[in-house]
């Protein structure tokens, strides 16, 4: 589906569809589920989750829309875009001191220590899944 809407784009507008398509699908990398992550429909998991206002994937990639971000299905705040909304979903675990889940811990793990450059005293190393995907990268 992202590669159909960025066909049908315009070039100036590639950048930012490829900023939202890496966030939305990094799970996907390793091999984690996106509707955990960033989806269109309620969340399935108690965790913190960023739901699109998008009605499918096409426009969620091509147009800027509000998300909502929802943990166990409350919703704990709005956001402008996409970007916002999975930044909010990300800070949800700290503000709330949750533990990362199982199925999400890759992925999460990426966006903090990786993206953000968050680290804590005492951290675990990273996982090899983390270290094999930084290594791709370079």
């Amino acid at each position: 589906m992202y590669l159909k809407a960025r066909e049908e784009s315009l070039s100036e507008d590639l950048p930012a569809m490829d900023f939202k398509a890496g966030l939305v699908l990094l799970p996907v990398i390793f091999k984690e589920k996106v509707e955990h992550h960033v989806t269109l429909e309620e969340p399935g998991t108690p965790y913190p989750t960023t739901q699109l206002t998008h009605t499918d994937w096409k426009s969620a990639f091509k147009r800027r829309g509000p998300s909502v971000v929802k943990t166990d299905g409350f919703e704990l705040c709005r956001a402008s875009d996409l970007e916002e909304g999975v930044i909010a979903a990300f800070c949800a675990y700290f503000v709330f001191n949750v533990a990362y889940p199982p199925n999400r811990k890759n992925t999460l793990t990426f966006v903090q220590r990786c993206i953000l450059k968050i680290s804590e005293e005492g951290d675990k190393p990273l996982s090899t899944t983390v270290t094999r995907i930084l290594n791709q990268l370079h």
